[in-house]
This record gives structure tokens, C-alpha cells and sequence, in this order.
């Protein structure tokens, strides 16, 4: 009875070692993020940006906020939602929008000037605890009408009538009609914006960005006979012209700011003999990189390359957030350590492709 006790007891051992060793290869398999498999690498799709014709993206800007603009009347107002409008639909930046700005500059006894000295725009920065803030006036809000004449052609009656088949083919008694010269006098109705645009660091209050930008667009608001009174005519509405020319004005400006992307499938490396917290690191990486939080991405493979900077697989994974965030100059260094570390065709082409993003990036500086 007693050898039949140890032989349960044994057998009870070996089961309950058994389920440990299977829950701890499913913890550390769910942990490395890059599959249980003997496979080194992993593919995801992910977007990648470029630089931008404007690239605040490469001074580290991604929380951005928008004061209230300079201006007559609400034209100020209208002009500093229409870019925070422009800049959130970007879906890269985060955006505090200007009723967020008074707020905060309520609660911290602050206030805004057309000119302010750098300790001033440094502790606006400080309130708003955002990478950048946008300043703005609304130079210029107006319309004017351009009067021009033209004929066009209509049919008109004749006074006569006679019997003339219909679509049916029955007979019906109509009036003849003739083909007569109109002439008509037009408005052209022309909108005209004008707004300057100011974007500070807020940590250190310098101005990044100072510019001008202006449009102007026309329609032909209505046409009238020369015989009729033309406040008798329908005319597209003033303001409703004004803030379409403003809202495109605010649009094409953020177009400048927004760095253009594409997807690409990535290859991510895992990291040999890589304790549980580095493969974490990794997987904590790559979840970022696919919903295209970049910043994030490259908080964790920093630390993982930190930590394992004789494999050059950490090199490589970081670089590939530096170039997914659009920092090709940083990531071209990332891709040669891991060549250097050890060559393979993979860091190669990272290193091509990156050479080549660079210079295309030059160029269109340069342009």
C-alpha cells in the first residue's frame, strides 16, 4: 500500500510539473510578441511617414495647441478653429483647441498680446503642457464684386401660333419661338484671406515657424438682365464665401505641416536569448508601431537597445521606429551599427532605402 502511495504521489508531481512548464511556455511565447515559433522575424503592415514640406515632426512635435487668433470682430476666432479642425484630422497630431487654451490660460492667470517677450511665451508653453502652440492674426477679411457684361442667347415668342405635334404625335396649338441676344450684366464675387501664422516651442518660447499665407478665390455671384434691378437677384452669401476662402487657406497650410505616408510591410527582429523584459519591450514596440503611435514605439525599443546593444537586432528595430516616425537620419545610423554588428542583407537594404529617403528628402528641401 505504502510503494502505491508513493507511485500517486509521484505520478501527482510530474502531471503538476508538466502544466507549470506548459503555462510558463504559453506566458513567455505571449510575451515575445514575435510568435512561438523558431522564426527570427516578424512582418506586420505598418505606415510609414516622410518628411514634410514643413517638418515640425523632426523637432520632436506632436501635441500642438491653438489660441485664439488675432482679428476683427470673430474672424480671429474662426480662423484659429478652422487649423485646429485641420490639424486634428490629420489623426498625427494632438491638438488643444482654443476653447481648451482659454481655459488654462484662465486657471493660470495668463493672457495672450500680439507681442510677447520669450519668458512670456515660455510659461504659456508651461500652462499648456503641449510640444507647440500656434499663434495667429487675421491680417486680411474682405470681398469686393468685379462687374462684367455678356450676351447669351434665349428663346423667346413670337406672338404667332400654329399646330405642332407633341412627343405623343398628337397636334397641339403652340406659340412659336424665336432665338434672341440677352443682354446681361454679371458680378464676379471675389474673397480675399490673409492670415499669419506664428508656431513657438513651449519649452524654450523660440519661434519655429512665421508665415504669411494668402488666397483668393471668385465666383460669379449672379447675373441680370441690363433692364432689371439686380437687388432683385439671388447672390451667394458674404460670409459664407469668406469662410470657405478661409477654411481652404487653413487646409492647404496644414497640408504643409502633414507629412505624407504610405504602408509598407516590416520586418521586425527577435532578439536571441532576450530575457522576458526585453522580449516584452518589443512586443510593447511593435503594438505601438501598428497603430501607428511612433513616439511610443521608440520609448520601448530605446530601452530594449539599451539593454542588449551587442545584438544587433535591438539596433535594427529601433531603427525601424526612427524611420516609421520619419527621423531617416537617425535611423540610417541604427541600420549601419547593426550592419557593423553583423552584416546581412536585411540591414543592407534598410540602409538603401533609407540613403535613398534621405536624398529624396533633400531634394525637396532644396526645390
Amino acid at each position: 500500500m505504502k510503494s502505491e502511495g508513493d507511485m500517486k504521489s509521484k505520478l501527482f508531481a510530474a502531471a503538476l510539473c508538466f502544466i507549470v512548464i506548459v503555462i510558463m511556455s504559453i506566458s513567455i511565447s505571449g510575451c515575445s510578441g514575435i510568435g512561438s515559433g523558431r522564426g527570427e522575424t516578424t512582418r506586420i503592415p505598418i505606415t510609414i511617414y516622410k518628411s514634410a514640406a514643413i517638418d515640425i515632426r523632426a523637432r520632436n512635435i506632436d501635441s500642438i495647441a491653438v489660441t485664439t487668433f488675432f482679428g476683427k470682430k470673430d474672424e480671429g476666432k474662426k480662423a484659429s478653429y478652422m487649423l485646429a479642425q485641420a490639424l486634428a484630422d490629420t489623426l498625427i497630431y494632438t491638438v488643444k483647441k482654443p476653447d481648451d487654451v482659454d481655459s488654462d490660460l484662465l486657471v493660470n492667470g495668463l493672457g495672450l498680446k500680439r507681442y510677447m517677450e520669450k519668458s512670456e511665451l515660455k510659461a504659456l508653453g508651461a500652462a499648456l503642457k503641449v510640444d507647440a502652440f500656434f499663434m495667429g492674426e487675421v491680417l486680411e477679411r474682405e470681398i469686393g464684386d468685379e462687374v462684367y457684361n455678356k450676351v447669351i442667347t434665349e428663346q423667346e415668342g413670337t406672338g404667332e401660333f400654329e399646330f405642332i405635334k407633341n412627343k405623343q404625335g398628337k397636334l397641339e396649338y403652340q406659340e412659336k419661338k424665336k432665338e434672341v441676344d440677352v443682354k446681361m450684366e454679371c458680378k464676379t464675387r471675389v474673397g480675399k484671406i490673409k492670415i499669419n501664422y506664428k508656431l513657438y516651442d513651449a519649452k524654450t518660447g523660440k519661434i519655429i515657424i512665421n508665415t504669411t499665407e494668402y488666397l483668393s478665390e471668385e465666383v460669379d455671384a449672379f447675373c441680370y438682365r441690363t433692364s432689371l434691378n439686380p437687388t432683385q437677384m439671388s447672390s451667394i452669401e458674404l460670409e459664407t464665401l469668406l469662410d470657405e476662402v478661409m477654411e481652404e487657406l487653413s487646409n492647404n497650410f496644414v497640408e504643409q505641416l502633414t507629412p505624407p505616408s504610405k504602408t509598407e510591410l516590416i520586418v521586425f527582429e527577435k532578439i536571441p536569448g532576450a530575457d522576458s523584459f526585453s522580449s516584452n519591450l518589443v512586443k510593447i514596440g511593435i503594438d505601438y508601431a501598428k497603430i501607428g503611435k511612433w513616439k511610443k514605439a521608440i520609448e520601448s525599443f530605446e530601452q530594449c537597445q539599451r539593454i542588449n546593444r551587442k545584438h544587433s537586432e535591438a539596433n535594427y528595430n529601433l531603427g525601424i521606429a526612427y524611420k516609421g516616425y520619419g527621423w531617416y537620419e537617425k535611423a540610417l545610423v541604427q541600420f549601419k551599427d547593426a550592419n557593423r554588428l553583423k552584416p546581412k542583407k536585411l540591414y543592407k537594404e534598410a540602409i538603401r532605402k533609407t540613403t535613398e529617403l534621405i536624398e529624396e528628402s533633400r531634394k525637396k528641401t532644396e526645390e
